[in-house]
């Protein structure tokens, strides 16, 4: 299924007709595209920055730094980036979708009837003052990973992969969360990452975050368990929401919920689910990154307020 410009525009066949309208078609798509990506920022923009009030004098918290084609790169505070960037994709798509030009360039164009546009990207948190250079490929490495996902999906949609550095190396992100969020015990393989997601489940993973009210301590406490393989790792889950109160359990329960409408969560194997990775089968849970999300809420003073975001 076709998703970029790029691809759209290979489509357009120009050497067997020798009238004005393929050249004409070009054109106006391109613009097309062009327009549909400034109102999608804008629209972003309006939703997550504008409702924000400031003094007299201080900084936006967004700056864009790059900006070439369909590819760009934001750099904006921790708790604003994952809203921006899914206001961004689903404007994108939207817009595209109800374009004239395009729409009437897929209509017209048998091998284009099937064209679907989406923008996928990256969204990476970082400390203040992590070099630029190293923040930028970190993003293009994992644009490419959420555009693998969406390019294999039988009804594309926008795509996001989210990485979270807690150190000053020079990593692959890819390679370094392989390495660091997956383990084997008992010949059974164990996954506390979920990524890269579509758009619905970065919408749903974002909303349970927003829904979590359990003290960072008592994660801490639910986190360490998920290392210890099965059957103890859901013993240990299973004891810890026993010693929650109302609200915190409500709380999880209202975040788990969430989590089941894009297929995150299975009350029945909590806090596990089955997934195929490669060949193996892999126990999976969201709970970790469900963590991060939540601490990324956080509008503290910290050093960790810088995001790259492509």
């Amino acid at each position: 299924m076709l998703t970029r410009p790029s691809d759209f525009f290979k489509k357009i066949d120009l050497k067997d007709d020798e009238s004005e309208q393929p050249w004409k078609m070009l054109k106006d798509c391109s613009i097309a595209f062009g327009e549909c990506l400034d109102a999608a920022l804008k629209t972003a923009f309006e939703e997550t920055i504008t409702p924000l009030r400031f003094e007299k004098g201080a900084a936006i918290p967004i700056s864009p730094l790059i900006a070439e084609g369909e590819d760009f790169l934001i750099v904006l505070r921790k708790e604003l980036a994952m809203r921006f960037v899914s206001e961004l994709l689903e404007a994108y798509s939207a817009l595209t979708k109800a374009n004239v030009a395009l729409q009437s360039a897929a209509t017209n164009s048998q091998p284009l009837r099937s064209f679907v546009f989406t923008l996928s990207g990256a969204v990476v948190f970082a400390r203040s003052g992590f070099p630029f250079s190293v923040l930028s490929d970190m993003s293009v490495a994992l644009e490419k990973s959420a555009k693998n996902l969406r390019n294999g999906l039988s009804n594309p949609q926008p795509c996001l992969d989210v990485y979270w550095l807690e150190s000053t190396a020079r990593e692959d992100p890819l390679v370094a969360r392989e390495s660091s969020l997956t383990y084997t015990h008992d010949s059974q393989h164990y996954s506390l990452n979920t990524r890269p997601w579509t758009l619905e489940q970065t919408e749903a993973m974002w909303k349970a975050a927003q829904a979590l009210a359990v003290p960072r301590s008592k994660w801490h406490q639910l986190l360490a368990g998920l290392w210890s393989g099965e059957p103890l790792a859901s013993f240990h889950y299973q004891r810890w929401m026993q010693h929650l109160s109302g609200p915190q359990l409500k709380s999880m329960v209202d975040a788990t919920n969430e989590l089941s409408r894009v297929g995150f969560w299975n009350q029945e194997t909590a806090p596990w689910l089955e997934d195929m990775i490669g060949d193996l089968t892999y126990h999976r849970t969201p709970l970790l990154e469900l963590h991060q999300l939540r601490e990324m809420l956080d509008t503290r003073e910290s050093e960790d307020v810088e995001v790259a975001t492509a």
